[in-house]
């Protein structure tokens, strides 16, 4: 019997559906008309193998007047209605929350109303294990880390630019080009890599540090290397991540992780023999979160 995560996925659908729409049309498409079609093969995506996500919440925000160019699907006037795709959302077991434009420049609160949904469901300790956030904005950073200082697992479905601060405070990024694979059913490697369902935050290149960044990478290594010294067993990589972002929030966004390009990079770039990065998928132990690493 496979193991199970269980996954709350909340989706900005406006953002999401416009990102695509300007990188691929028929990704777009996909994502908006064949909701049950991408969901399911969510469910075991860039997880181990015998592993399923289980949900227990999915959430959609769609502005139900907000609309796109697209003279093939459009009305007389060129005009794809959004509010097309609520039966597909909804067929799909979407709560699809109404987010109208609230200004004369089409801005929706689809965010405040994402923001205060998660915030309800921790209130309520729903029982999860990873929060889903498909959206680009960047905005929901200060949230992202609420969720890791939880001990909870993050995911980010993005489908355009995002920030690097925004990328940083989650255990995995769908970026867009990895999320039109995921539409499309293929398994092709992202930029000639491994198979994509493995990939986690994006990695960039070992730089070149400035001297200042390089001895805050150096006190972040002693910080590590201490606080697995001073307690009783392996820390959550949520907790250490928060810990670190909470003290070096500003250059970590300004160098992306000392120039590892990841917490986990940076984390394994500790010299210390005895810190070891265990698998994080909190299905790897049952019920129970486990930990990034510890001293053995």
């Amino acid at each position: 019997m496979a193991e199970r995560i269980r996954s709350a996925i909340y989706v900005d659908f406006d953002n999401i559906f416009s990102g695509l729409l300007e990188l691929d049309r028929d990704a777009a498409l996909a994502f908006a008309s064949d909701v049950q079609q991408w969901l399911a093969r969510w469910l075991e995506y860039g997880l181990p193998d015998g592993t399923r996500r289980k949900f227990l919440v999915q959430k959609a925000y769609l502005n139900p007047n907000g609309w796109v160019k697209d003279p093939e699907l459009g009305n007389s006037s060129g005009h794809l209605y959004l509010q097309r795709f609520r039966p597909n959302l909804m067929r799909a077991g979407f709560e699809v929350v109404d987010c109208p434009s609230l200004t004369s420049r089409q801005k929706n609160a689809a965010d405040i109303r994402l923001v205060i949904d998660v915030m309800l469901a921790l209130e309520r300790n729903i029982p999860c294990d990873e929060v889903v956030v498909a959206s680009s904005d960047s905005d929901f950073t200060p949230l992202l880390q609420l969720l890791r200082s939880r001990g909870l697992r993050v995911v980010i479905l993005s489908a355009g630019e995002t920030s690097v601060a925004y990328r940083a405070v989650a255990d995995q990024v769908i970026d867009a080009e990895e999320f039109i694979h995921l539409l499309r059913g293929t398994n092709e490697p992202i930029d000639g890599g491994s198979n994509p369902s493995l990939q986690t935050a994006p990695q960039a290149e070992t730089r070149a540090l400035e001297p200042m960044d390089e001895m805050a990478a150096d006190v972040a290594k002693e910080r590590v290397s201490k606080r697995l010294a001073e307690s009783p067993g392996p820390i959550l990589i949520s907790q250490m991540g928060g810990s670190l972002l909470h003290e070096f929030g500003q250059r970590i966004a300004e160098t992306n992780w000392f120039g590892r390009g990841s917490l986990d990079a940076f984390l394994e770039a500790v010299p210390d023999e005895k810190v070891e990065v265990f698998d994080c998928c909190p299905a790897r132990m049952g019920r129970t979160l486990p930990p990034f690493g510890g001293r053995t």
